[in-house]
């Protein structure tokens, strides 16, 4: 068994040859010799530049074949790789540099901060500029960052460990082998991804990798799903609703489709079962887990369809290789292989997320469950304020900072709201300084500045002032009244 991350794509390397790892929307494929070849070649370079273990390697590129052999070079370096959304607004991005304190930026020359310093990786496609920073003693294999609650994104910390107890518990989960094609969807900072990537990989499959303007294109991924012959699926329910409805996916084979997992969210059931109808050999899965342990529960979709199932279905039984408690207010707790060490130099996180019980670390997901009489957990929102949408978790504190920054904005408030189908959105409650001059548009654009797509608010309301509690405080609950 495997004990390095990218191990286990060495040991399918050797194999599964000449067999095809990788495949692009455009069709451009590579053997898994010929990427183990890049991939060492890549290791070699990285090496010399004196990236090796305790080092922390930025990556800020689109999903690639080229992309994926960097991550897997600076694995086999020893260090660990950081993916960030290439398309991240500058300063969001010199907020997660500046916490991260990289030893290298990979990416393309504009992404470079040094570029006297810059040099081309191995094949010429990316650029990699290297930095003087101190090493971490922890066997990291890669950070995700996430929204923080302070106004800043907070890096989740993953070791080889951690990933290694999810990937071989998929393995024994779900029958899959060398003859199945994956759907990469999920983008690369994002913690569905690893399963995309390593269980495909582990098993001798092909991955199939559908860039960010491929998915948010329903009508393509609905044809490019049944013309790439995707047998293995996972993706977030609103991702796979606007398949559903605007997909054309009614009229395709989609008889190779025999697994979908799907996670992040909510399901909504209506969708769910018309997407089941349509997709009738089909099994489906929903998997429950923050980025902190990634998958810690999974429930296995009952057929026939039940009709009368109005409610979401349950997110199931904890993992066997996991424990779960559940607090007196109903917070679920885990520990085990998959919980990460912590945040990247966020000590006072840590202190919060993590608590100490008979000798075991547990995380506090925030998730408030219930367990049904078969022993299934149910998920019945949060503890706190979080926002999870399209499978991103949002923390409104780290939109209201982002909101008060606008220099017309007197008071900010973030709630959730829902849309037409059941699935959530950001909704912001705005009073705006006397004489302002600020507007719709310019509170837009201020957004479009700062954060990433997935984090700004689909719904703005402006407000002469926001309502207040008896203590002074903005009163969410008479904020959520209001449609």
């Amino acid at each position: 068994m495997s004990s390095r991350l990218q191990e286990i794509f060495f040991s399918s390397a050797k194999k599964f040859g000449e067999r095809i790892p990788l495949e692009e929307i455009s069709g451009h494929s590579i053997s898994y010799s010929e990427l183990e070849k890049s991939v060492r070649e890549k290791s070699a370079f990285l090496s010399a530049n004196k990236i090796g273990k305790g080092c922390r390697v930025a990556v800020l590129a689109p999903k690639s074949i080229d992309t994926i052999s960097t991550l897997f070079a600076i694995l086999e370096c020893g260090a660990a790789y950081i993916p960030i959304d290439a398309e991240i607004p500058d300063e969001r991005l010199q907020q997660i540099l500046g916490n991260l304190n990289p030893h290298a930026l990979i990416g393309s020359q504009l992404g470079a901060r040094n570029p006297e310093n810059s040099f081309n990786l191995p094949n010429g496609k990316s650029v990699a500029t290297f930095f003087t920073a101190e090493n971490h003693s922890e066997d990291l294999a890669y950070i995700l960052y996430t929204s923080g609650s302070t106004g800043a994104p907070k890096g989740v910390c993953i070791t080889h460990g951690n990933a290694l107890a999810f990937i071989n518990w998929c393995a024994k989960t779900f029958p899959v082998n060398e003859n199945d094609r994956f759907s990469s969807i999920a983008p690369l900072h994002f913690d569905l991804s690893v399963f995309d990537l390593y269980v495909s990989l582990g098993c001798g499959a092909t991955g199939v990798l559908f860039d960010e303007a491929t998915t948010k294109n329903a009508r393509m991924m609905g044809e490019l799903l049944c013309k790439k012959d995707i047998s293995v699926c996972y993706a977030t329910p609103s991702l796979l609703s606007l398949v559903l409805n605007f997909g054309k996916i009614e009229s395709r084979d989609f008889s190779k489709m025999r697994l979908v997992l799907f996670a992040g969210e909510v399901f909504p059931v209506q969708h769910l079962h018309a997407l089941m109808k349509l997709w009738d050999n089909t099994t489906f899965y929903n998997l429950y887990g923050p980025t902190e342990t990634n998958v810690c529960s999974h429930y296995r979709i009952p057929v026939p369809i039940d009709e009368s199932q109005s409610e979401p279905y349950p997110i199931g039984k904890i993992c066997l290789h996991l424990e779960g408690k559940i607090t007196g207010e109903g917070e679920l707790l885990i520990a085990g292989e998959n919980v990460t060490i912590g945040y990247w130099q966020r000590i006072d996180l840590n202190s919060k997320a993590f608590v100490q019980y008979e000798g075991k670390t547990f995380y506090k997901t925030g998730d408030r469950i219930e367990e049904n009489a078969k022993g299934d957990l149910i998920f019945r929102g949060r503890i706190d304020r979080m926002i999870k949408k399209r499978g991103y978790r949002i923390e409104p504190e780290e939109v209201e900072a982002t909101l008060l920054r606008h220099a017309d904005v007197l008071e900010a408030a973030v709630i959730e709201g829902k849309d037409a189908d059941g699935y959530s959105l950001i909704k912001a409650f705005l009073s705006l300084r006397k004489n302002s001059e600020g507007n719709l548009i310019s509170i837009k654009q201020h957004c479009l500045e700062l954060l990433p797509a997935y984090m700004i608010p689909e719904k703005i309301i402006f407000m002469e002032s926001l309502p207040k509690t008896s203590s002074g405080k903005v009163d969410l609950k008479e904020l959520a009244k209001i449609k």
